[in-house]
């Protein structure tokens, strides 16, 4: 909670008294837990309007009767409450609010501007740790697509550390990699090209070649041909990047298109981006939204995505007009520092664009349709209270007791959802699967944020554990199943649900049964390689043991220090022999015992 003044009213000692002023309020349940969050421009009518006989939507008779407390923040004005209320939206994810989520499931391009030499990697999560980020990026191809061509045109260094013996890598070798390690090219040298590597990432191609074009002149005059020759080859790349960018208007817009398309609770909003002209990107978000309207719904994302968006347009063109149009235009333009309108469609192209908008849309909701009628299904047929969006699943790994982990991989709208997998190395002594489940889900359910079913790799006792887990740990009540390999290949899968005494039997090829078997195989896959991962860094972390001088305590000082046994290849003499008890004379057979192994 930000630093105000809030007061907070317990529901169940009457009628709160309320004051006729702009601000904030927040419905949260009898744990503390944040339920809703609302601005009103006079918080005594807004809230009364909960209380009255009125009739509710079932979203909201829902939520009020989960409510047991009701705080409030008195703002100077509306805007502030505007934009109080976004943050806390943002911030806390209510469960009866319309949500933005962060684009934490595709890729992003990581940029470390606080490194010595930056240079830019493949991140799932966005962090406030002062990097610069590009994307998201809805298809892995398509990232490592923009990688691959960054770097071969800025030529950036891709290697995680530097070499400490100043030996340039392959990629110099083969021109595509400036080598800092080298030492022919100063950090401001570098920076420049780190520079121009933004700008394209920015959308700003055509500034990028304009700006290109004055440096390569420049060289040129001063005969150096070759740095001109090498410029010439960026623009006629970027050239061709441009020209392949879809141009949308005769004039040098800068706008962005947000469509929209519904249908029974799932909202597809579509953003599509144009700078100067050039439809550089497009972005899609989906809601399932019960009881919204596309307003509401519209409402909600422009606020949310426009609280912290790194590239504004001078334009937001939406497809209907909102009643709050104008002040959130105004608090956008604030927080900016310039104005920023929100328009209807109603010169031509722009409804032309608004047009391609909410076809795209149209499509993309056909695709969301689908996942949704297989999850209604999986709801029908195992009995479920709710359709089931978010689904996690679990498997334990081990060999003969060595080295036992335990894996979630999570999936949503039917789609993995990889900025949730995660991995478990297990800390107790048992050696029994259903101990190891029951302590990972114990673990899993500390990290909050519970999916609506847990999918065990297992039987009916694994199933037992898990719920046995579940009850001890939290009072939420997410579904727990569990799916059963057949003995042969005549028979099907079998499921097994809680208080269920026989398990579900479907066809073999029944949706939802090769759904589930899909996601089971995904976290099985995932135990596997996480498991045989941790069993070759021991093998090979071993072969410091055979290097004559090095004991149970050398090796420990020298694992602590450096990462694994490939750092320590990596590393220089001079600092392996600054660990303790490590001299350099042992220091120069660690190296030339691990350049003839490894």
């Amino acid at each position: 909670m930000e630093s105000r003044n809030s007061v907070q009213i317990d529901l169940q000692k009457g009628r709160p008294q309320l004051p006729d002023k702009p601000g904030v309020y927040i419905f949260k349940d009898d744990t503390g837990k944040f339920l809703y969050i609302g601005k009103a421009k006079n918080l005594k009518k807004r809230i009364s309007s909960y209380f009255s006989r009125s009739p509710v939507s079932s979203k909201i008779s829902s939520m009020l009767n989960k409510a047991r407390f009701l705080e409030f923040i008195i703002t100077s004005n509306e805007k502030e409450a505007l934009l109080l209320e976004s943050n806390l939206i943002k911030s806390n994810s209510p469960r009866y609010n319309v949500v933005l989520r962060d684009d934490k499931r595709y890729p992003v391009l990581k940029l470390d501007l606080r490194e010595e030499y930056p240079r830019l990697s493949i991140s799932r999560k966005i962090q406030k740790d002062g990097a610069l980020y590009f994307g998201p990026f809805h298809s892995a191809s398509s990232l490592k697509s923009t990688l691959r061509f960054i770097n071969k045109l800025f030529k950036l260094r891709t290697c995680k550390n530097l070499p400490k013996d100043g030996r340039p890598c392959l990629s110099y070798q083969l021109r595509r990699c400036l080598a800092p390690c080298k030492g022919d090219i100063s950090r401001e040298e570098y920076m420049e090209h780190v520079q121009n590597a933004i700008l394209f990432l920015e959308g700003k191609g055509k500034e990028l070649a304009e700006k290109l074009t004055e440096e390569m002149l420049s060289a040129a005059d001063r005969l150096e041909f070759e740095k001109a020759a090498r410029m010439r080859d960026q623009i006629n790349a970027i050239k061709k990047v441009l020209e392949r960018q879809q141009m949308v208007s005769p004039v040098p817009d800068n706008i962005d298109v947000v469509g929209i398309c519904h249908k029974d609770g799932l909202f597809q909003i579509i953003l599509l981006i144009i700078r100067d002209g050039f439809l550089i990107a497009s972005k899609n978000f989906l809601f399932r939204e019960r009881d919204e309207t596309p307003s509401h719904v519209l409402d909600a994302f422009i606020k949310q995505y426009y609280l912290d968006c790194k590239d504004i347009p001078d334009s937001i063109i939406i497809p209907f007009d909102l009643e709050e149009k104008s002040l959130i235009s105004s608090m956008i333009s604030d927080k900016y520092g310039r104005k920023v309108k929100i328009e209807l469609a109603q010169k031509t192209r722009k409804a032309e664009l608004m047009d391609m908008a909410y076809k795209n849309a149209q499509e993309l909701l056909k695709d969301a349709e689908k996942s949704s009628d297989i999850l209604k299904e999986m709801k029908d047929v195992l009995g479920l209270k709710k359709i089931p969006v978010r689904i996690e699943a679990i498997d334990i790994s081990q060999l003969r007791g060595r080295q036992r982990v335990g894996s979630i991989v999570a999936f949503k709208d039917d789609r993995p959802d990889k900025s949730k997998y995660r991995n478990f190395r297990i800390k107790g002594e048992y050696q029994d699967d259903y101990s190891m489940i029951r302590e990972v889900i114990e673990r899993r359910i500390k990290k909050g944020d519970l999916p609506d079913i847990f999918l065990i790799d297992g039987g009916k006792a694994h199933l037992s554990f898990a719920i046995q887990a579940i009850k001890k740990n939290t009072e939420d009540s997410p579904n727990v199943i569990a799916i059963a390999k057949a003995r042969n290949t005549q028979e099907a899968d079998k499921i097994y649900v809680e208080n269920r005494k026989e398990p579900v039997q479907l066809p073999p090829h029944h949706p939802v049964l090769l759904f589930l078997m899909k996601i089971r195989d995904e976290v099985h896959r995932r135990a596997i390689s996480y498991h045989r991962k941790l069993r070759e860094k021991e093998q090979l972390d071993s072969i410091l043991f055979q290097i004559p001088g090095l004991g149970k305590k050398r090796v420990e000082a020298l694992l602590k220090h450096f990462k694994d046994i490939n750092d320590i290849a990596e590393a220089n003499e001079q600092d392996i022999a600054k660990i303790s008890g490590i001299g350099l004379k042992l220091a120069r057979n660690i190296k030339e015992f691990l350049r003839n192994e490894l």
